[in-house]
């Protein structure tokens, strides 16, 4: 009976000895994918960092461009706006003078399309 629990003793200690060679393979190799996952992670938020910054950068630039685009629909209004003054002058000018004159004004002339389109 003292030697089988001597047997089983031994046993036990053979095994807990491969039980412990083996965790230590596996610690070894979860601390060598551990430090694996923390280089992929650092190079991560590196690159996660310049996108970031380049979404900042678009986005500064967005609205600078809208601001020009915003100041450019101003002027072309106002550059309309004056071109139809300017029309609006000319044509009464035109006019004035033709009644001073009186012109007669033959339709399908070149007088005729110049007081309808005074830009043309």
């Amino acid at each position: 009976m003292l030697e089988m629990q001597h047997n089983q003793m031994m046993t036990d200690l053979k095994r807990m000895s491969q039980d412990i060679s083996e965790a230590l393979y596996k610690c070894q190799h979860l601390t060598k994918e551990n430090q694996l996952y923390c280089c992929r992670n650092c190079h991560l938020l590196i690159e996660s960092n310049l996108i970031q910054h380049k979404v900042r950068m678009l986005w500064k630039e967005n609205r600078q461009l809208l601001r020009k685009q915003i100041a450019l629909e101003e002027c072309n209004i106002k550059t309309k706006t004056l071109c139809k003054e300017g029309s609006q002058k000319i044509k009464d000018e035109y006019s004035r003078q033709a009644a001073g004159k009186q012109i007669i004004v033959v339709p399908g002339s070149k007088e005729e399309a110049a007081m309808s389109n005074p830009c043309a």
